[in-house]
């Protein structure tokens, strides 16, 4: 029982230090800028799928439709960020078939595209956004 409590503190104290120097460090993520009101970002879908695709905007859990992506086209659209968080968030869902693609919440500023690309195998779908493209 002694070895056991002797134990529990120096995993206590080891989870203390490692939290102390967790936050100490910075993210480039957190300088990014929200875009001016009103300003669209633009989004390319690339659908490498066999399948189309429907494509939503999600912001606050409601759903906004921007379109569908046919299976190995290629679709661009211009979407408002979420004015509160900065933030885009897309899915898409095919239309045969039973595959959903996130991208998660996206931080987007102002000259940002973003390029949303949907794989056969939904799961390794991805996302990346360039800064600064005009």
């Amino acid at each position: 029982m002694r070895y056991m409590h002797a134990g529990m503190v120096a995993l206590a104290m080891l989870s203390v230090s490692t939290v102390g120097c967790y936050r100490h460090r910075t993210y480039e993520a957190a300088v990014v800028a929200a875009p001016a009101r009103g300003e669209k970002v633009l989004v390319t879908v690339d659908n490498n799928a066999v399948s189309d695709f429907d494509v939503f905007v999600e912001a606050d859990g409601a759903r906004s439709r921007l379109g569908t992506v046919q299976a190995g086209t290629e679709s661009e659209y211009r979407v408002m960020p979420n004015p509160a968080t900065g933030t885009v968030q897309l899915v898409a869902t095919a239309l045969a078939g039973h595959g959903v693609a996130h991208t998660g919440p996206l931080p987007v500023s102002t000259g940002s595209a973003i390029n949303f690309t949907i794989e056969p195998n939904v799961r390794k779908s991805y996302a990346t956004v360039q800064y600064n493209v005009r």
